[in-house]
């Protein structure tokens, strides 16, 4: 799915939350949110990929390209489960959430590069499918309630939507 609201975007703080679950057994890489295949000027700004048992990605500002995974074997995302992810980054730092946890904290320098001509891509990640030539990153499983704020949300804001994961994996937590 392509979201063209965000082609030629300029970013402030900006986040992006969402449940995903992969499914069982689906190997290798898979888009999960980017901001579409942009040869022109390189990578795209917001990456987001599910791996087997962990998650990665990267922010493009204007001064360069900071990565993240976060892998942790004591809290694996495993395939089958359902996981929800913020991805929120403000003017100074890039902050992942897992679960409703904090999981990374990159710091980063500059403001969110502009893409013109990239929408929001869901689902996919066209720029390592065919600008890199890497083959097929679709997305196998489900993805639920996306959204995309332009501030950088908090983390009570982090913990009130990941109230709804108890739903979505089978018994309400206490």
């Amino acid at each position: 799915m392509e979201i063209p609201y965000f082609m030629n975007r300029r970013f402030g703080d900006t986040s992006v939350a969402f449940f995903y679950k992969r499914l069982k057994s689906s190997g290798g890489s898979q888009g999960l949110i980017n901001n579409g295949r942009v040869t022109k000027s390189g990578a795209p700004s917001v990456q987001i990929f599910s791996e087997t048992w962990y998650i990665r990605g990267a922010v493009k500002t204007n001064v360069t390209t900071y990565e993240f995974m976060y892998r942790d074997s004591d809290n694996r995302m495993n395939e089958g489960d359902w996981h929800h992810v913020a991805y929120v980054c403000n003017s100074t730092n890039l902050l992942i959430f897992v679960n409703g946890t904090q999981r990374v904290n990159v710091p980063i320098e500059g403001q969110i590069a502009r893409q013109p001509h990239s929408p929001m891509v869901i689902g996919v990640d066209r720029y390592i499918d065919l600008d890199l030539g890497f083959g097929s990153s679709r997305f196998k499983g489900y993805m639920d309630d996306i959204r995309f704020y332009d501030w950088a949300i908090s983390h009570d804001e982090i913990e009130e939507l990941n109230k709804q994961q108890a739903y979505r994996n089978g018994a309400p937590k206490s």
